[in-house]
């Protein structure tokens, strides 16, 4: 990797001999970076992460805008190449699954991968000869709304349902029995002696009569 590194900083050096060169005593020269402008790298439909956003590595925006991304503001890229405002350092943008995007950075020369995380960031792979992870920083996108339906969903994997929230319910409560009321006690009857046939007659109130040693029917 060293090796490399060192090999791109001689050509880079040595090119400089026909370029637009500046340098103080002391410092590598640098020269502006080989990247297409905005205007040649024609944009295609819009995304959901369209918008500006700051490299978490070196504090740099970029705005993406139409499956490529320019340099908002200026910076240096291996000591040597310095990128402009303007300059394209994405390009080929694309929709790549859920939550995720594929493309091509610029300057290392590389595939350009990006994942959507915690926070609305960009988690970005590059693979290639100078491979790199780093940030995008949402700073100002677009279209918010639309950035936040693309990732609804994206902490809960497709094949893995949410577990439903179970609501509690009381337990069954036996019911009250309700009070029966009291037999209502017929009136006492007797037989009153003489009464026709000796039918039983009801009764007020059946009293012991001493004088007579009987009972007596009160009605």
């Amino acid at each position: 990797m060293q090796s490399s590194l060192n090999r791109i900083l001689l050509i880079l050096t040595l090119m400089s001999g026909t370029t637009n060169v500046s340098a103080q005593p002391g410092q590598i020269p640098q020269i502006p970076a080989f990247l297409p402008m905005m205007t040649t790298v024609p944009a295609t439909e819009a995304q959901p992460i369209d918008g500006i956003w700051t490299i978490s590595s070196i504090g740099k925006r970029i705005r993406i805008e139409g499956g490529r991304a320019y340099a908002v503001d200026p910076w240096v890229h291996m000591f040597v190449l310095k990128i402009q405002p303007g300059m394209v350092v994405l390009k080929d943008i694309r929709p790549a699954g859920h939550g995720s995007y594929a493309g091509s950075d610029l300057p290392p020369m590389g595939a350009w991968n990006a994942t959507i995380g915690i926070g609305g960031t960009l988690d970005v792979q590059v693979t290639g000869m100078i491979p790199a992870r780093y940030q995008l920083l949402p700073m100002q996108l677009d279209n918010p709304a639309w950035f936040q339906e693309s990732t609804s969903g994206a902490t809960t994997p497709p094949d893995q349902p949410s577990t439903p929230r179970s609501i509690p319910v009381a337990a069954p409560v036996d019911p009250i029995s309700p009070v029966e009321p009291a037999p209502v006690m017929p009136p006492p009857t007797a037989v009153v002696p003489g009464a026709p046939d000796a039918q039983p007659v009801s009764c007020r109130e059946v009293v012991y009569r001493e004088e007579t040693d009987d009972f007596a029917c009160v009605q």
